[in-house]
């Protein structure tokens, strides 16, 4: 579970280095909650996550991968328009699936698919 405020390099090692091609999801506990979007710090975060999830997928992709992975964000906090999820990971979605559940219950509350 990666859980600091900002992605760092033993994190993004962390997830680049994944080589298991039986990897079908990951799950994070969110960092910043979405009424925070907009903040740099969010953007930032959130940017560097899915460009390290593009790249797993697509060296795993290179060494056989056939999985679609499946990114779980567990969040406690709400935007009131949730059309923001729709924006969420965006490169990464081209590959993969979001979901992103309540962080109390376990609930999904979106799924990119």
């Amino acid at each position: 579970m990666v859980s600091p405020s900002v992605l760092t390099e033993d994190q993004v090692s962390l997830i680049t280095s994944i080589t298991s091609t039986n990897l079908q999801k990951i799950v994070l506990s969110a960092q910043y909650g979405f009424k925070r979007k907009g903040n740099p710090a969010f953007e930032s975060y959130y940017q560097t996550l899915d460009g390290c999830l593009c790249q797993l997928v697509e060296r795993l992709r290179g060494l056989g991968y056939e999985h679609r992975l499946d990114v779980v964000i567990r969040i406690s906090e709400f935007p009131d328009d949730k059309r923001v999820f729709e924006e969420f990971l965006p490169r990464f979605r081209e590959q993969g699936r979001v979901k992103l559940v309540r962080e109390r219950n376990g609930k999904v509350v979106y799924c990119s698919d």
